[in-house]
């Protein structure tokens, strides 16, 4: 690892860093704390390596270079998110930025996904492409250790996401809504959500109901969902405005629906006289 961190502290004027299932090998009980390298001219960092956490930390931590630059990762994480910036941390750069910084800077969407499709057997991973949306996403791994994947949601809520407007949850399971509401609360520019093919809807919209919730949700969009019609218009009727009422709530502004068996044509109208924009698609 020193002599790689070397090689690119020589390259000053490097323009394209790509590493496809590679990468220099990393023992950080070996090494002590490498110094961060400066890329100023670094245009494009391209990474696949799904296979250990520690290199994810020194590599996206112990380079830096400007916000711009482009990215295209999918790198193993572990609970404690070493790809992206936690509150507090003090990483503090005029023009160049530690890449996991430029990330979280840059990403407007974070996607958490526990498709069985993918490639996280037994780890979880961080992908972000930077060419096709900003957006951030993380597979829960195959074999999920349900305390390790409470421990990444609960450490999710404490990261420096303050650019994340949107959350959308895919293939997401009932156990931990009460740490999704949780992290829905905790970033604060938040106003859309989006649940596809998940079972924890039920749970997570009643939650949201709670007259008491200090969320900003707007806009939610269900896609191939079993949310029943009395737990979202629950939801409709807790966020509506009342001139009589001076609680400080976010009303909903958007619902859309997409192969949703229980919402009927009934269910629509009932949402409309609540909801300004309501769609099944």
């Amino acid at each position: 690892m020193p002599q790689f961190m070397s090689a690119l502290r020589a390259c000053p004027q490097l323009q394209v860093l790509r590493l496809d299932n590679s990468g220099p090998r990393f023992f950080p009980e070996r090494h002590c704390p490498l110094e961060t390298v400066v890329l100023p001219a670094l245009r494009s960092f391209h990474w696949v390596n799904p296979s250990g956490f520690p290199l994810t930390e020194a590599l996206l931590r112990g380079i830096a270079a400007q916000r711009t630059v482009r990215f295209l990762l999918y790198v193993t994480i572990s609970d404690e998110l070493e790809g992206l910036v936690r509150e507090g941390e003090e990483l503090v750069f005029v023009e160049n930025v530690p890449l996991c910084q430029a990330i979280s800077s840059i990403a407007r969407t974070l996607a958490l996904s526990e498709n069985r499709l993918t490639l996280a057997v037994n780890r979880h991973i961080l992908e972000y492409d930077s060419d096709t949306a900003d957006r951030i996403t993380i597979y829960f791994p195959l074999a999920a250790c349900e305390h390790d994947s409470r421990s990444l949601l609960s450490n999710l809520a404490h990261c420096a996401l303050y650019q994340v407007q949107s959350i959308a949850l895919i293939d997401m399971g009932m156990d931990n809504t009460d740490l999704l509401v949780q992290l829905l609360c905790a970033l604060p520019n938040v106003t859309a959500l989006s649940l596809e093919y998940c079972t924890c809807d039920e749970g997570l919209i009643r939650a949201l109901t709670d007259p008491h919730g200090v969320h900003q949700i707007e806009a939610v969009s269900f896609s191939h969902s079993e949310i029943q019609p009395e737990t979202i218009i629950s939801l409709a009727q807790s966020r509506a405005t009342d001139p009589e009422n001076s609680t400080d709530v976010t009303p909903l502004r958007h619902l859309s629906f997409e192969e949703c068996a229980f919402i009927s044509d009934e269910t629509l109208e009932s949402l409309r006289a609540l909801v300004s924009e309501v769609v099944q698609l």
